[in-house]
């Protein structure tokens, strides 16, 4: 159950009255939750395919001579349904007795994410003769889509940038490589050579990374090739998604290894944003002079000019300062990886 909670039903009062347009919210009211009002010609008209994961579907009585206003009185049922995104209900239809209330929680589903960083090796489907022997080179994919065919047959088209290494060697193996249709180089710039590379064509039953990252709603961060594997950085909705991928890979590679798993935070992450205050305590004690060694200035001395007592300010410069430590380790384990 998801009850609308007491403190928030003026607050969900007034937002409802703002809706003017049947669709799923894209955009907070910047309270922990926020409401959209969808009007359906029949409750059958809105299924479970319908509705986006994390959605709860409140249903009510509404007289159909009220205005587009909902009094939220408490929740009749909530459902959990399938998918991700925000997804829209059908077209609305002529207002009758049953709304339909969508209730968004902000969870940190929605900015937070696990980045996996992964190695795929050992005889691999793909670009086996091409890197089965060290060349030194290394293949950033840089672009690629692929294409099925009536029955389901799939095949790559990758454009990947190659730097270092033997190009005569390498070019060689490419040639002589048996999932490799054609290839030509588009364009060379520096020490970096950019490639048009085709594969054959895969029957629908072989699993293929990408195709598997769109299954699943996986995010590719970067993907990189070389001797030692298939090395990718990528989003994942969940542990669950990641496990399932490991399962399905082991298709199209002998070994896949996770190297290292950490949770990505967007910035507008309330959790790690500093607030005003402390902003400005962190501000001043370093114009102050207080982070020095030795230090120009005393807590106490701060406190008063700050206007507050000498624990709140430390408080407050305690909690600004572990949220600046904690996004520096984020940011450092996302340049380690990549």
């Amino acid at each position: 159950m998801l009850p609308v909670r007491h403190d928030d039903r003026a607050w969900a009062e007034d937002a409802v009255e703002q809706a003017q347009v049947p669709t799923v919210p894209s955009s907070p009211f910047g309270t922990p939750w926020y409401v959209h009002l969808s009007y359906a010609a029949s409750k059958e008209r809105l299924t479970e395919a319908d509705l986006p994961q994390s959605h709860a579907v409140i249903t009510q009585r509404v007289s159909p001579c009220r205005s587009r206003r909902c009094l939220l009185e408490g929740a009749a049922e909530s459902r959990t349904h399938r998918g991700l995104g925000s997804g829209t209900p059908p077209d609305a239809g002529t207002i009758t007795e049953t709304s339909t209330t969508y209730i968004h929680s902000r969870t940190h589903r929605y900015n937070m994410s696990i980045v996996g960083v992964l190695r795929l090796r050992e005889n691999l489907i793909l670009f086996g003769e091409t890197f089965g022997v060290d060349h030194g080179v290394e293949a950033k994919l840089g672009d690629f889509h692929y294409v099925s065919d009536q029955d389901g047959n799939r095949r790559y088209v990758f454009f990947p940038w190659c730097s270092g290494g033997d190009f005569d060697g390498f070019d060689a193996a490419l040639a002589a490589d048996e999932t490799v249709t054609d290839w030509y180089v588009v364009a060379e710039f520096d020490e970096r050579t950019l490639y048009r590379v085709q594969t054959r064509w895969f029957p629908p039953e072989q699993p293929l990374v990408f195709p598997l990252f769109r299954e699943h709603d996986i995010t590719m961060l970067e993907a990189r090739r070389d001797a030692d594997g298939l090395h990718l950085r990528a989003r994942f909705p969940s542990r669950e998604t990641l496990r399932e991928f490991r399962r399905k890979a082991d298709a199209i590679a002998d070994r896949v290894d996770v190297e290292r798993l950490y949770v990505e935070r967007s910035p507008e992450d309330p959790h790690r944003k500093l607030t005003d205050r402390q902003r400005e305590a962190l501000e001043l004690a370093h114009d102050r002079g207080y982070f020095e060694t030795p230090s120009r200035t005393t807590l106490e001395d701060l406190s008063t000019e700050f206007g507050v007592a000498p624990q709140t300010l430390s408080r407050h410069i305690r909690d600004g300062v572990e949220k600046l430590v904690e996004d520096a380790i984020t940011d450092s384990l996302k340049n380690a990886s990549g």
